[in-house]
């Protein structure tokens, strides 16, 4: 073993708009596999995606009470598709801005 380590880039990603005050920490550099999930255009895909890249968020319900940790079953049961347009678009942002290695 070489103590090497797969470099892992996690970021906390503010949202815009009427989504301004949220946040997402979110995994910039996923596998290809997870990737692959998140731009297929496929709603079935898209959400257990982002619940692998997805490490944390600052996110509520329509009453002001958090929402738990972004799972699979949270992120299909209480988010909104504009609010997870605005994830992928702030996410697909914060990636274009990675150093190059």
């Amino acid at each position: 073993m070489s103590g090497r380590r797969m470099p892992v880039r996690i970021q906390e990603i503010p949202l815009t708009g009427e989504w301004e005050g949220w946040t997402i920490t979110a995994q910039l550099n996923p596998p290809l596999k997870v990737y692959e999930g998140l731009v297929s255009g496929k709603l079935e895909q898209i959400a257990p995606a982002l619940s692998l890249v997805l490490k944390s968020w600052n996110f509520v319900d329509a009453e002001g009470n958090d929402l738990p940790a972004p799972t699979e079953q949270v992120i299909r049961d209480h988010l909104p598709l504009d609010l997870v347009t605005e994830i992928a678009t702030q996410y697909s942002e914060a990636q274009t801005k990675l150093p190059k290695a």
